[in-house]
């Protein structure tokens, strides 16, 4: 058997393979479902380095068996002919031919009231896909009629687009002091990428959100202190009614489940990036690294630009751990707490409340050892289960002046 074909571990291949997969160099740790990869051989991912930033990497194209047949929104309505490579022109290509992003041209994607449209992108299965938010749009079909109507006139004549219906979450979670300290979470020693961590904010009445802590930054100066990153949103529990998302408040405060201080929120995105950057404490931070399946394995590098469909990805959570899916699509999404937010990528892997902030990233075995290619931070999902995250290069413009710590 070639050690090609071992190191694809292509889902469809996965079970049969099982059998021959001891005798292949594996790192030492809990793996996943045998219907899933554990990591991808760098020999057989298409990644390059990019030759303008070092340490960086640049998405390449997967050939187009590696991604698997994927079930897609449930959709109310349906025109056009599916055309992947025409709707993805069309919104890679907006600004510069109509002079501004689509969702900045259509009548419902920011009316008075909240939006309507919550989400627009292009899909693997060749739709411009158009969510709805359920409560707003009410079933009101004049919303449907003219957003064709625009679409049309933007994209032309026979433009597909394809509607659906639901609810863009954030994925933070609420809980109160003594489920905190109940929480079984690895102490401050041992807090690394992936791993759960608490905000607390008084003024939000909402107690303790738990979330994920994403990665470690370089120490860039003498005088830069550590920092890490997690999620850039919060939940406000003043009002009468569920918690209200709301941007992560300046200073609110960061805790590993033994109480112990890991720092306090300084800076906050929200325009490209769900993401905040946590000055640490003068004692603790967190490792670098991120913890896949189990193990902690070090960043050795990150992505630049945006993820083609198909690729895979894994995730690893508070709540989850870590789990797989392939890219689906890349869409402007209407972020619960920030608003309209450019470029975030969707993907099928299984996320839950408490996985936010978690970190988004290739995993490569390159010889006997396994590292992480970054490629972003988790912040929330879709109503049919997909998984939103912004991508590592929007997190570092926007929060200024970091980098990923790499190795170990």
């Amino acid at each position: 058997m070639s050690k090609k074909l071992i190191c694809l571990l292509v889902v469809g291949l996965a079970l049969v393979l099982t059998p021959f997969l001891v005798l292949a160099e594996q790192p030492d740790m809990e793996g996943p479902d045998p219907q899933v990869p554990e990591y991808i051989c760098l020999e057989d991912l298409p990644i390059a380095p990019d030759p303008q930033r070092p340490h960086q990497s640049i998405y390449l194209e997967l050939p187009p068996m590696e991604a698997p047949e994927r079930p897609m929104p449930e959709y109310i309505y349906q025109t056009g002919t599916p055309d992947l490579n025409r709707v993805k022109s069309f919104y890679e290509s907006q600004e510069e031919v109509l002079g501004q992003r689509v969702v900045e041209l259509l009548d419902y994607a920011d009316p008075s009231g909240g939006p309507i449209i919550v989400a627009l992108g292009y899909g693997a299965d060749g739709y411009y896909s158009v969510l709805l938010d359920r409560d707003r749009w009410n079933g009101n079909w004049d919303v449907i009629d003219r957003t064709v109507e625009q679409l049309q006139e933007l994209g032309g004549e026979d433009f597909p687009i394809a509607f659906w219906v639901g609810t863009v979450s954030c994925a933070v979670e609420t809980l109160d002091a003594e489920e905190v300290e109940t929480e079984v979470v690895r102490g401050s020693t041992d807090v690394t990428g992936g791993d759960a961590i608490y905000g607390y904010y008084q003024e939000t009445e909402c107690g303790y959100l738990r979330m994920s802590a994403c990665f470690r930054t370089k120490r860039l100066g003498f005088f830069y202190d550590e920092r890490f990153v997690t999620a850039g949103h919060f939940l406000d529990c003043t009002g009468s009614g569920d918690p209200e998302p709301i941007p992560m408040p300046i200073k609110t405060k960061i805790y590993d489940d033994d109480d112990t201080s890991l720092g306090y929120v300084e800076l906050v995105g929200g325009d490209e990036a769900d993401a905040s950057r946590v000055k640490s404490g003068w004692r603790w931070s967190i490792l670098p690294g991120v913890r896949h399946y189990g193990t902690r394995i070090p960043i050795e590098t990150w992505y630049t630009g945006l993820p083609p469909e198909g690729h895979p990805v894994w995730k690893t959570g508070s709540t989850t751990d870590t789990t797989f899916g392939y890219v689906v699509d890349i869409s402007d999404v209407h972020n619960p707490a920030h608003g309209w937010m450019d470029d975030q990528v969707i993907a099928d892997f299984e996320w839950a409340t408490g996985d936010s902030g978690g970190p988004v990233y290739v995993a490569i075995a390159d010889g006997g050892s396994v590292y992480a290619a970054l490629g972003g931070i988790f912040w929330g999902g879709l109503p049919n289960g997909y998984g939103v995250f912004s991508p590592i290069e929007a997190v570092l413009e926007e929060l200024g002046d970091i980098e990923p710590k790499l190795g170990l």
